[in-house]
């Protein structure tokens, strides 16, 4: 899930070179924010009453928690960090450092504000006044691609948005927002000192921001990336194939993590699984297969085990297209790749179409297409499991395990290239009507 201009790319990626998506009612699974095993992921026993630190913590808050003066509290906005934080939590995730993160931010105040109560959807100033007006202190950006996600009611309007830390280091924040209902209604703002916002750096992966009489200080959970100091361990979490090799970890706003890896044989890109951050769904086995389905994500993966070690893995081989088309926490890993990795090699061995298009930078951002980076997405969008069950048939009737996992991961843009080189682009149309031109029986 992206912000609006990232969204609009990502769609693009899905729309114009993969096909489309019957788009229904969007659904935010509010029913189950709050806990796994109940409403409130509380569970009653003998004993009494047990539930989870996040839960406890998200209890409080939606109670207005005295101690920590949240009176401006709005039971009606939700924030992507607290749904994490009641999975990952639930599921024992979260490492000492983290949880006592966690907790410093759920205690920290919501400060009121004096910043307009009136609302507009098609007014984002004051949109952005009201999100930072019920932040809290201190938040926590858990997806990888820095994003901080926030939904809420407005009138007619479901609007889902976020606030985006890709350029924090420059004094920048990029704040957007759309309509669930109506995905063409969106708007975006720009913040920076020169519209009264302030960002700077606090060390440690954080950044304070300022506007008004209000300061907040957001932490990039880069912890869960498991690089730096903890990338032997992570390379050393997925068994790999002699072909094989960690690009880097990825956490979902799903609050799922992956490994993103890189095949050196077959320029393919694909997820897997990673073990080492405790899965907090409920994974179901297809019968008949060796696919799992996670009961509420509907992420889709194929086990495989490597036989000169004995262990096992698990490939993310589908997508419900309906959370892809929605836009929501459960769109797939595809938009939360890290920004600042040096991608560009590998991205032109994978995608080579993107060389016809403008070229890409260093992190995969096009160049010629504004605010817009390639979707890494090797996965089956799909209606139905049996698609996913289909393609798993259709390539272990004659593939290697060699090769295996890049044929099932495969996507049709990789071989969009050859499409564009039978018709050169003439330059006399925008590129998307190009590709739309390459591809007449796609339709948006």
């Amino acid at each position: 899930m992206g912000g609006t201009q990232s969204w609009m790319s990502s769609q693009i990626e899905h729309w114009h070179i993969e096909g489309t998506f019957q788009t229904r009612v969007f659904q935010r699974f509010l029913s189950s924010l709050w806990g796994i095993n109940s409403p409130l992921g509380i569970t009653i026993t003998g004993s009494g009453m047990r539930t989870s630190a996040a839960t406890f913590s998200a209890i409080l808050l939606s109670m207005c928690f005295v101690a920590g003066g949240c009176e401006s509290q709005n039971k009606n906005l939700q924030w992507n960090q607290r749904f994490v934080e009641s999975r990952l939590d639930a599921a024992g995730a979260f490492s000492s450092e983290q949880q006592q993160r966690m907790e410093a931010s759920t205690r920290s105040r919501v400060k009121p504000s004096n910043f307009p109560v009136e609302l507009s959807f098609d007014d984002p100033n004051t949109v952005f006044e009201y999100v930072f007006g019920q932040l809290p202190e201190i938040a926590i950006v858990y997806p990888t691609e820095r994003y901080y996600y926030y939904s809420f009611d407005l009138g007619e309007h479901k609007v889902s948005g976020n606030l985006r830390f890709t350029m924090a280091d420059q004094g920048i924040v990029y704040f957007a927002y759309f309509d669930t209902k109506d995905n063409t209604l969106s708007h975006s703002l720009t913040l920076k000192e020169e519209n009264g916002v302030v960002v700077l750096p606090q060390g440690n992966n954080a950044y304070s921001v300022e506007y008004g009489q209000k300061r907040v200080v957001f932490h990039l959970a880069s912890e869960m990336l498991f690089r730096d100091e903890s990338e032997k361990v992570m390379h050393n979490a997925v068994p790999l194939l002699d072909n094989e090799e960690v690009v880097t970890g990825v956490l979902d706003e799903s609050g799922y993590a992956f490994i993103l890896v890189f095949n050196t044989q077959d320029n393919a890109l694909y997820y897997f699984l990673n073990p080492l951050v405790q899965v907090w769904d409920q994974l179901q086995k297809i019968e008949g297969t060796t696919l799992w389905s996670g009961k509420e994500s509907g992420f889709v993966f194929e086990t495989q085990k490597i036989e000169k070690t004995g262990q096992t893995r698990y490939l993310l081989l589908g997508v419900n297209a309906e959370n892809i088309a929605a836009n929501n926490y459960f769109d797939g890993p595809f938009d939360q790749v890290p920004p600042d990795l040096d991608l560009k090699d590998k991205l032109e061995a994978s995608y080579p179409y993107v060389k016809l298009r403008g070229g890409i930078d260093q992190h995969g951002n096009f160049k010629q297409l504004e605010h817009q980076r390639v979707a890494i997405s090797p996965y089956v969008a799909y209606m139905d499991n049996q698609q996913v069950v289909d393609r798993v048939q259709a390539v272990k009737a004659d593939g290697s395990l060699q090769h295996v996992a890049a044929l099932l991961t495969f996507e049709s843009k990789r071989d969009f290239h050859k499409r564009i080189m039978k018709q050169p682009y003439p330059g006399t149309m925008s590129v998307f009507d190009y590709i739309k031109l390459q591809q007449p029986d796609i339709k948006k």
